[in-house]
């Protein structure tokens, strides 16, 4: 498994973040917060680029 610092423009790629525009769709965004896969912290970056992009987007956590 190759690491983003071993392919950076492959990392950048499948990242949901970078093609964030005025086209993107609204997004409701649900995030359990013992999720052992992604990070609660990418959850939120991901809420905090839409609505800086001002796509309308909701989000909710769960802390157990």
């Amino acid at each position: 498994m190759r690491s983003k610092e071993d392919a950076p423009d492959l990392a950048r790629d499948a990242s949901p973040i970078f093609p964030i525009d005025d086209n993107t769709v609204p997004f409701l965004i649900a995030h359990g917060a013992p999720d052992p896969v992604v990070p609660v912290d990418l959850a939120r970056r991901f809420y905090a680029a839409l609505r800086s992009a001002g796509v309308d987007a909701k989000y909710e956590a769960r802390a157990d």
